[in-house]
């Protein structure tokens, strides 16, 4: 196993470990967000750049749906960026993942987003538990899962339309890249 790959399962290590501290912590739901990033290079200006915006929008999201939040994260990992949004949420956490599941459906860099949601007991809440489609592939439109285990895209294509998405988003959000 090379050595970026070992960083990368440190840092995925790291990341559910800390989420298991935060609902030891808190007992309250949390929303995990990552982004899908093939290859090595997870975390460049790029990458980051647009994670900050749209952190900042997230919470503008959920300080308009009047949900408190009680402890936030964000990082930069060799696993990629990550944020953490410990929720001050009583209600059932199925509206909850249905309006993320909207977000990363919607929104301009929705299909680069892992927006996780976790209920107080640590759970996941899939998309498949409330009915919803497994994501889509990037490139393709087929299930993302199938393309990534056959192994249909190259890297190159991949991270070539991930930048498209980025650099779009970004002038759209802030007049220049």
């Amino acid at each position: 196993m090379n050595d970026n790959l070992k960083k990368i399962l440190a840092a995925r290590e790291a990341r559910y470990q800390l989420r298991l501290d935060l609902h030891q912590k808190y007992n309250l739901p949390v929303v995990v967000i990552t982004m899908n990033i093939p290859g090595p290079d997870k975390s460049n200006q790029l990458i980051k750049k647009a994670f900050q915006k749209f952190t900042a929008e997230i919470v503008k999201i959920f300080t308009k749906d009047n949900i408190t939040i009680e402890q936030q994260i964000i990082s930069f990992t060799f696993a990629g960026p990550e944020a953490f949004f410990v929720l001050n949420y009583k209600e059932d956490c199925s509206n909850l993942k249905k309006k993320l599941i909207e977000i990363e459906q919607h929104h301009s860099l929705g299909r680069l987003l892992d927006l996780d949601l976790y209920r107080s007991d640590s759970k996941a809440i899939s998309r498949k538990s409330i009915d919803r489609r497994e994501r889509q592939c990037l490139l393709c439109e087929e299930d993302a899962r199938k393309c990534i285990i056959e192994k249909r895209h190259s890297l190159v294509e991949l991270n070539k339309i991930i930048k498209e998405i980025i650099v779009q988003y970004l002038e759209e959000n802030s007049g220049s890249v």
